[in-house]
């Protein structure tokens, strides 16, 4: 099953949202750990194993964003 991480900043975290999955928010400090966070959180609530789940990372950036740290789009999406 694919699911789709929204991701957007706030105050130093990125707010994640997976509309397919009803419940399923969660934050991260850093992009690279949205795939295995969401995974766990998948797994929990619909009791089935991580293996199941492909992660997309889609994170929301305005057009005049510019994060202060350039590694925060670097990170790879799946």
């Amino acid at each position: 099953m694919e699911l789709i991480a929204e991701c957007e900043r706030y105050e130093g975290w990125w707010i994640v949202d997976v509309p397919a999955v009803r419940g399923l928010h969660t934050q991260v400090r850093r992009l690279d750990q949205v795939e295995a966070m969401i995974k766990d959180a998948a797994s929990l609530l619909l009791d089935r194993p991580e293996s199941d789940f492909t992660v997309c990372v889609a994170p929301k950036l305005p057009p005049d964003d510019q994060p202060a740290r350039p590694e925060v789009l670097e990170t790879p999406t799946f």
